[in-house]
């Protein structure tokens, strides 16, 4: 009688064990068939959920911003957009296309300006697939390596500037720089200071190429 009783237990256990597995995977099946379900109505607050690149960036580049839904069809891909969402600070012309439904990439008709710091709004009116519409204030930001002089050239040489003067010398400073740069605008910039107590401790110098 106890073996019986202890195998109909058994036997109950390791159905509602099954039926709960069931159930359970059924309301996963549901889950996936919902998340998977096409897009019926329009979605008026689409948001950025991928801007690429952010903070330093090369010169030479593609932006790509990647929307929380489908903003085009199929047939649109890879195809020129002629008003893209994008506004950049300073203005930045280039070509625009949807490369998948949900991500357009932005390809700039040059080089970014050196030195030059970048802000960029993802902002449209426009209604797209669906009649979905963005709502995204989010400030995106990036920006190109800033004008400096490349350390580890060249050592400076100090060769005598008047030989029947003492103390006066001509010195070759060698200045490399990451940016093509104005002489003029540099000698506006540039100065040589000595010390207080030197006969001349604010000397004149030039410049030239190299």
């Amino acid at each position: 009688m106890s073996n019986t009783l202890n195998k109909n237990r058994l036997q109950f256990y390791i159905g509602l064990t099954l039926a709960a597995a069931i159930i359970i995977s059924g309301a996963g099946v549901a889950v996936d068939l919902l998340a998977s379900a096409p897009q019926t109505g329009p979605d008026l607050n689409v948001k950025v959920v991928d801007f690429y690149p952010q903070g330093d960036v090369d010169r030479q580049m593609n932006i790509t911003i990647k929307f929380s839904r489908d903003m085009v069809p199929g047939d649109s891909l890879d195809k020129a957009v002629l008003d893209p969402p994008i506004e950049f600070d300073p203005p930045l012309p280039g070509l625009a296309r949807w490369v998948e439904k949900n991500t357009l990439r932005f390809y700039p008709d040059s080089r970014l300006r050196p030195a030059t710091a970048y802000k960029i709004q993802v902002k449209s009116k426009a209604k797209f697939l669906y009649g979905n519409q963005i709502n995204d204030k989010t400030l995106f930001q990036f920006r190109t390596a800033p004008l400096k002089v490349n350390l580890g050239g060249q050592p400076s040489g100090i060769n005598r500037l008047f030989e029947d003067k003492t103390g006066y010398t001509r010195l070759f400073i060698r200045l490399e720089f990451n940016y093509p740069v104005n002489v003029e605008q540099v000698i506006k910039a540039m100065t040589i200071t000595g010390e207080k107590n030197a006969e001349n401790p604010k000397p004149a110098f030039e410049l030239s190429h190299f």
